[in-house]
């Protein structure tokens, strides 16, 4: 008896199954099932007659690809989203593998990756420069919040000094509650959004006095500490507009940076501090060391260093 073919919508809610039931975060999960959608939608566009994924040879799976790849040239996305819609493409593959007996043709794609250390594959030009502030443009940053005549400027200059002096990611702060504060010992629980652990580091007692003062200024009823005006919880596209409003005062160009400025202006402080990079990510949550190398950067005086033991 011949074996039942696989309709790429049957396919789609499958896989979102599957991700379910690997515990996936519910970021990690939709992005997953929005790079899949969109695949699926490039299919229909294109090889309307192709409605089963054993359907889909390996010429096809090239030209998704060079279609991702065109996006990056017409600056429609960026490098790193192809990489990751190609990525998502190989995870769907992979459950197709093992759970359907479908042959892998993802694994036989040639894929040029913009390499995290911010150099392409291609011809070695810089793409991913990291970009942070200086220590001056970070006082700077939060007197100007202060001084303004924002209504949510005490709101504003916490979550940016939260970010600056711990280095977490913007999920994190939107999701954090008053509860995860520890104004004795001085400690957070950091909700990490990417994975499913939280974790606890130390804060500074400027940012407890911070906090504090934000609470009593601004009675809560949401479990959550950062609220819009309106009281209630600081969604993602707020907190992205908050986050280039404020850049504004310092003149940074807000529409070719996120809130990941804050968090690349503290791994950077903490590496120009030679603190070791096993202990900065106990901080920022990243898995490896190694995903500290896009920051790690040989400035003329470091490499001057080592002239002095040569006779």
């Amino acid at each position: 008896m011949n074996k039942e073919k696989l309709t790429l919508i049957k396919m789609l809610k499958q896989f979102e199954i599957y991700l379910y039931a690997r515990e996936n975060s519910q970021a990690t999960m939709k992005a997953y099932i929005t790079d899949i959608s969109q695949f699926i939608e490039f299919l229909k566009n294109n090889y309307p007659s192709k409605v089963y994924i054993e359907d889909i040879d390996l010429r096809i799976l090239e030209s998704y690809k060079i279609y991702l790849v065109n996006k990056v040239s017409k600056q429609q996305i960026c490098a790193k989203t192809k990489d990751r819609k190609l990525d998502s493409v190989i995870v769907l593959y992979k459950f197709l593998e093992s759970h359907f007996k479908i042959e892998n043709l993802a694994q036989k794609l040639v894929i040029n990756r913009t390499k995290k250390n911010g150099y392409s594959n291609i011809n070695g030009e810089i793409q991913n420069k990291i970009k942070y502030l200086s220590q001056q443009e970070c006082t700077l940053l939060l007197e100007k919040i202060i001084e303004s005549n924002h209504i949510d400027k005490l709101r504003d200059y916490c979550i940016v000094l939260l970010m600056l002096t711990t280095g977490i990611r913007g999920s994190s702060v939107r999701e954090a509650r008053f509860e995860d504060f520890d104004f004795i010992e001085k400690t957070m629980v950091v909700r990490n959004v990417k994975g499913s652990k939280a974790y606890s580091i130390p804060i500074t007692p400027e940012l407890c006095n911070a906090l504090s003062s934000y609470h009593t200024s601004c009675p809560h009823t949401a479990d959550k500490i950062f609220l819009s005006n309106k009281g209630d919880p600081l969604s993602k596209s707020a907190f992205n507009n908050m986050i280039k409003r404020v850049l504004k005062y310092i003149n940074i160009d807000q529409n070719k940076v996120s809130s990941h400025i804050f968090r690349h202006t503290f791994v950077m402080d903490m590496l120009s501090r030679k603190n070791e990079p096993e202990k900065i990510i106990k901080f920022t949550g990243h898995s490896s060391i190694n995903e500290l190398a896009p920051y790690i950067h040989f400035q003329i005086d470091d490499l001057r260093d080592c002239l002095k033991f040569v006779a």
